[in-house]
């Protein structure tokens, strides 16, 4: 609950709405408040204690509620406003989940929640039942199998053989087929089959057609032979029902049917019915008959069975689109790729020539969709096909999409590694150039994002030479790259690519080396990826080879000036010391003890300490407050200063960078274009992340809010929400910047 109560005091506390008037003190207890609200008429009122049902139970305890809440559940499924009775549907199950962990909790669910709930279910209001509807699996995990005869069964027996209410029995129906995987195999058989089958002949179609869509559960729950001697008989009729509404439900629930009958049933009872639903009079049929195609095909493989001709030829037939036909065909075009490799597995390898006309003629669709489907699945129909059939017939394929929209580039670098791994080694090599194209093309931060995640199994099918001719120098140029989620990205792949350079000694600790240096950078990017690099390379090396490398200089930086720098030092020493072969180390101990005695809160935070007490009311809120009026928001320079009276950093240890995103490549979002939230939600939908430091949220609006906290003008580009480059470089971009050259600008 977001919104609040307001009392007559003008105190607050949350719940249903502003302005509930209640004549309180606001110094009661939260039973009085419960009591107060059950004597009043206010809407507001009522809706908080049904809304906060289960909240308000655990607030006055398990004997209170007993007395007070669950006489009044009846009371509130009668009341004449459709909003106290939908809520209530909403938040029994919750209710009578506190209840079940109480001693005699199980009991009340029988004797008050059931009786309440069976009245929701046969509600006048549309709005109240499809509530009720929706809950009504969730409380029934809740009851005992041994109470499912006398409490559970009635309220669904009840509603199916409903005759007056139409729209009883459609919810039957669907609770029939909800309650399937929950009461189990034996009472599906003998409970929830007649009911079905008794609905299924029902004289409303309306009913007929929710039976048709509801029958998925029923059929994986009576097992192969349950279904087809007392299922299919029902959905055959079903199909060829009169209304092509229901008929068009039983094309959907074709597949589920399918995969849980005989071979022999599957190819003489459901195939010939295909058969009537494509050449059916309704489009309606026809469009679920043929998305439905290509997982009715797979079902065949279950047990080798082969697949008949004709339904091969009408998958086939799905990849050629004549805009002159009937409404609907563009999706088929949509629904053959997106079915392709499941097909081929099916038919098998052995049938590729029956298919390859239909693979290429989806290639080269005009649809980007459907290319972009493709492309996504490549690397699948690869596999099937082995290694000669790929580089002979696919690859020309593969390099077409690498060359195609975007949208359809990234489904094929998404799995370049998997495609790579079918091709012999030397075919491999030849798409290396693929890595330089990407690394140096603009706007392709997202590409190298996916290139830098796959780092690791490439290493491991190309031998030490090429590992250290190709794959090095990219590496090297990720961690170094201007996006933070791309230097990330590579660091699980480090062990395999050092594994790889065994057989090359001096090469593999010129790239150790490399990789060590990374800790003596002036940019405080480049020591925050090293204490990554320490904990993605912890358990993979030798223990003195870790120690020279990695652990020494990494408690070094237990010292650094940028508080950045040290909580996530702090963060990995302490995931390191939980490691069996750091248990003893003293070190360890000693390193965390003293970032606990940090002078930054953060650092303090994140080494396990209790952070220092937030400043007294008076004269100390009036320092951040002043900062905040003096400070310009948009004036970088002001984030020099760090917490506790830490001094600015030292130019020749620190480097600032300068203060763009580190998204400003040209495809990239900028922080001028959209706000802190349209950045998270856009990071969200995409699955990408912007970085650390990498500034999606308005500089501005960070600095305000840094303002606010600490009055220091510390400003927060930390997507993470735990590293903020406090004093210098919240916004990360090129580096190479000192922190003079930020200070003259």
């Amino acid at each position: 609950m977001t919104s609040e109560i307001g009392y007559a005091d003008g105190s607050r506390d949350e719940g249903v709405g502003e302005g509930l008037g209640a004549q309180d003190t606001g110094l009661q207890s939260h039973l009085d408040r419960v009591l107060e609200y059950l004597k009043s008429d206010v809407l507001l009122h009522s809706l908080y204690l049904v809304r906060e049902l289960s909240e308000n139970a655990r607030q006055i305890g398990y004997q209170e509620t007993c007395t007070h809440l669950l006489p009044v559940l009846a009371q509130f499924s009668r009341d004449d406003r459709i909003v106290i009775r939908q809520t209530l549907g909403e938040q029994l199950p919750l209710f009578a989940e506190y209840l079940s962990g109480a001693e005699g909790g199980y009991e009340k669910i029988l004797q008050f929640i059931l009786p309440v709930f069976h009245a929701l279910l046969v509600d006048e209001s549309d709005k109240v039942r499809e509530q009720v509807d929706a809950s009504l699996p969730k409380l029934a995990l809740l009851l005992k199998p041994e109470d499912f005869e006398n409490h559970l069964f009635p309220l669904v027996s009840h509603l199916a053989l409903d005759t007056s209410e139409e729209e009883h029995r459609v919810s039957a129906a669907e609770h029939l087929n909800e309650l399937a995987p929950i009461i189990g195999a034996s009472n599906v058989e003998r409970f929830v089959l007649p009911h079905v089958v008794i609905l299924g002949g029902d004289d409303m179609f309306r009913v007929r057609k929710a039976v048709a869509s509801n029958l998925n559960n029923i059929a994986s729950q009576l097992g192969t032979s349950g279904c087809t001697e007392k299922l299919l008989p029902l959905f055959l009729k079903l199909g060829k029902d009169d209304i092509w509404g229901v008929r068009k439900a039983c094309a959907d629930s074709l597949v589920a049917i399918s995969a849980s009958v005989l071979p022999g049933n599957r190819l003489n009872d459901l195939v010939p019915m295909f058969t009537g639903w494509v050449e059916d009079t309704s489009r309606w049929v026809r469009s679920a008959c043929f998305q439905a195609l290509g997982p009715f095909i797979a079902t065949f493989s279950s047990e080798g069975e082969s697949v008949p001709d004709f339904l091969l030829e009408k998958y086939k037939s799905m990849a050629v689109f004549n805009p002159t036909t009937s409404f609907g065909d563009s999706d088929y075009v949509q629904y053959c790729a997106f079915n392709f490799p499941a097909v081929l597995l099916t038919v098998g390898a052995d049938r590729w020539t029956d298919l390859q006309s239909t693979f290429y003629t989806l290639s080269s669709d005009a649809q980007w969709k459907v290319r972009k489907t493709l492309s996504y699945s490549l690397h699948e129909v690869a596999k099937l096909l082995g290694e000669k059939v790929t580089e002979e017939q696919l690859l020309s394929t593969f390099e077409l999409f690498l060359r195609d929209l975007s949208d359809v580039k990234i489904g094929v670098i998404t799995h370049f590694s998997q495609i790579l791994k079918v091709l012999s080694p030397e075919k491999r090599k030849q798409y290396f150039s693929v890595l330089e194209e990407i690394q140096h093309a603009p706007g392709s931060w997202r590409l190298r994002l996916l290139i830098s995640q796959q780092l690791g199994d490439l290493a491991t099918f190309f031998d030490a030479e090429t590992v250290q001719a190709e794959l090095v120098p990219f590496v090297h140029a990720l961690l170094d790259d201007p996006v933070a989620s791309v230097r990330k990205s590579p660091l699980s792949g480090l062990s395999n690519i050092a594994k790889a350079l065994v057989p090359l000694p001096e090469k593999r600790i010129e790239f150790l080396t490399n990789l060590k240096s990374l800790y003596t950078q002036t940019e405080f990017q480049k020591r925050l990826i090293f204490t990554k690099v320490c904990l993605a390379l912890a358990g993979e090396l030798e223990e003195d080879e870790y120690e020279d490398y990695f652990l020494t200089p990494l408690f070094t930086l237990v010292n650094d000036a940028v508080p950045n720098i040290r909580f996530s030092v702090a963060k990995v020493l302490i995931e390191l010391a939980q490691k069996d072969s750091f248990k003893e180390d003293s070190r360890f101990a000693d390193a965390v003890a003293k970032l606990k005695a940090d002078g930054d809160r953060d650092v303090v935070i994140f080494a396990g300490g209790e952070p220092p007490l937030k400043r007294q009311a008076g004269a100390d809120v009036a320092a951040p407050l002043a900062s905040a009026a003096t400070t310009d928001p948009a004036d970088d320079t002001a984030t020099d200063s760090t917490d506790e009276g830490t001094s600015s950093p030292d130019p020749s240890l620190v480097d600032l960078g300068d203060t763009s995103s580190d998204t400003s490549e040209d495809d990239e979002p900028t922080t001028d274009m959209m706000s802190s939230s349209e950045a998270e939600e856009m990071s969200e939908v995409s699955g990408e992340g912007f970085g650390e430091e990498s500034g999606v949220a308005n500089e501005n609006e960070r600095e305000k809010e840094a303002e606010k906290e600490k009055g220091e003008g510390e400003g927060e580009g930390d997507v993470e929400g735990e590293e903020k480059g406090k004093g210098e470089g919240e916004v990360e971009g090129p580096t190479g910047s000192t922190e003079a050259e930020v200070a003259s600008v």
